[in-house]
């Protein structure tokens, strides 16, 4: 076979061969990276920051936790309603902020963030702890550049 036949026979198989297949596997190729992009730029990730660390845990009644090491920039960042999380003692417990208020003990004014947490805790209760409160929803690329910058 001669050279002008061996490529006239492969235009003509390259003219019947219409590239279905290629051309369907980079449409979902193409779907599946947009899809991706959409899930790693979309906001979703719940970002708590740490309200206190190791405050003192006042409890009063089945259902609330009070502390009172808060920093003023984080007492004026909570709002009721806001999802917590106290952690203690290697557990951690879902918790709502129900509000904050200044108090005076002893004379001296003091920011208390008051917390609902479920009556499940069993006794006994702990008397120091981590606070962290909901401060926004984020993205994976922003945790992604977040640890590329530690």
């Amino acid at each position: 076979m001669t050279g002008q036949i061996a490529f006239a026979r492969t235009l003509r198989a390259l003219d019947a061969d219409n590239f279905r297949a290629p051309k369907m596997g980079l449409f979902f190729a193409i779907v599946l990276l947009a899809a991706w992009t959409w899930w790693f730029f979309t906001p979703r990730i719940p970002d708590f920051s740490e309200f206190a660390r190791d405050a003192p845990l006042q409890w009063s009644g089945p259902h609330n936790v009070v502390t009172t090491d808060l920093r003023a920039e984080t007492f004026f960042q909570s709002k009721p309603g806001q999802a917590a999380q106290l952690r203690f003692e290697g557990r951690t417990i879902s918790a709502r902020v129900v509000g904050s208020f200044f108090s005076i003990i002893g004379g001296y004014q003091t920011r208390l963030l008051m917390l609902e947490v479920p009556s499940t805790i069993p006794p006994p209760l702990p008397s120091r702890g981590n606070i962290d409160v909901l401060a926004g929803r984020v993205s994976p690329a922003t945790l992604v550049l977040r640890a590329l910058n530690r």
